[in-house]
């Protein structure tokens, strides 16, 4: 499989910018194409948000673990087989994609961990659960937006880290209704808008 370095190799300085240039570009690409994925876990999500909810006020509060751990297997299943056909059409890997997808792999694993072993395990109270997870969330968009220079996920990181802040200071009982406004507006809205500006390219 090939990478950058392949590419960069025994050229002069600037044409080295020029092609970290373009695979840097590539990547943002790639992201914005699976903007798919935050399209894909921030449905899920709110479905989850939403059906927990509609539990609860129906008097099965019992219940209300069901739609995650049913939701989120799912979300990572879809997501798995989308990438492994995405990787048979793109052979090219940028170390800045190989570094944002890492990155995700080992939040998204610490964020399975939280929900489904160190929360039935009461390890983590259920009040910490979702500012534990938002935290989890605004590590990985704004890294991500750092490692392929995207404003938009830094800003989609800081709106995250702000959730966390926010469910820090109101009751636990607000908490899923802050998460499910954290996720229209820091997993949706980018999503949509990466989608849209580079489906145009």
């Amino acid at each position: 499989m090939k990478d950058e370095f392949d590419q960069t190799q025994d050229l002069k300085p600037a044409d080295e910018i020029k092609v970290i240039r373009q695979m840097m570009e590539k990547t943002r690409t790639e992201t914005a194409e699976s903007g798919f994925d935050f399209l894909l876990w921030g449905w899920m999500a709110l479905a989850g948000c939403i059906l927990v909810y509609i539990l609860v006020f129906a008097g099965y509060e019992r219940l209300a673990w069901l739609p995650w751990i049913t939701l989120m297997p799912l979300a990572a299943v879809i997501e798995t087989i989308y990438h492994s056909r995405q990787s048979k059409k793109n052979r090219v890997l940028t170390y800045a994609r190989i570094a944002s997808r890492s990155l995700w792999i080992a939040c998204g694993a610490s964020m399975f961990l939280v929900a489904f072993l160190a929360l039935p395990l009461k390890v983590i109270p259920l009040s910490s659960m979702s500012i534990v997870l938002s935290i989890l969330i605004a590590i990985a968009c704004f890294t991500t937006g750092y490692i392929i220079d995207w404003n938009l996920l830094k800003y989609s990181g800081g709106i995250w880290w702000a959730t966390a802040i926010l469910m820090m200071l109101v009751h636990w009982h607000w908490h899923m209704a802050i998460f499910a406004v954290a996720l229209i507006l820091g997993y949706l809205v980018p999503g949509y808008l990466l989608r849209k500006k580079y489906l145009r390219k």
